[in-house]
């Protein structure tokens, strides 16, 4: 059984075949990492401890409970901040907010922070985001084999279909 691939490395396959990630993937995997957090205990997590098995499903891979939840939120922001990075433009405004500023009201709990991100994608298909996000695993799996990457306007199309609910 796979462990699947970390977010660092995930972004760092992006980056190398010169395409985006979206930024609802981005926000997608933060908010299964806080839920994760949420359910296993908090964590300080890095992209190195985030991992995406192939079926697009989230793992962490951090001592539970080893953190306070307020270090643990804020570990999550700093994955999600590295995700918008590799989005590029576009990102919308209340993902920047919550990078730059952190969840509104001040209240630095993994609970809020699950709220903003799932609050960023309504409407959420748990489903299609897995969908697209495997997608994406596999295009940056294959880059530089002879086997073609799929366009943007496919992941867009996947991506529509996650938006839509």
């Amino acid at each position: 059984m796979s462990l699947g691939v970390t977010v660092a490395d995930f972004v760092e396959g992006c980056r190398a075949r010169e395409g985006r990630l979206p930024f609802e993937i981005g926000a997608f995997i933060a908010l299964e990492t806080t839920e994760a957090l949420i359910a296993q205990g908090p964590a300080l997590v890095t992209a190195r401890d985030v991992r995406i098995a192939p079926d697009g499903s989230i793992a962490v891979y951090a001592a539970p409970r080893s953190a306070a939840g307020r270090d643990a939120a804020r570990s999550v922001v700093d994955v999600l901040a590295l995700l918008l990075v590799a989005s590029g433009t576009g990102v919308p405004p209340v993902l920047l907010s919550l990078v730059e500023h952190g969840p509104h009201g001040g209240q630095w709990d993994l609970a809020s922070l699950r709220d903003e991100l799932e609050a960023s994608l309504v409407p959420l298909n748990r489903s299609a985001a897995r969908r697209v996000l495997s997608r994406l695993l596999k295009e940056t799996r294959t880059h530089g084999s002879a086997r073609p990457v799929p366009t943007a306007r496919a992941v867009d199309a996947d991506l529509d279909a996650l938006l839509e609910g």
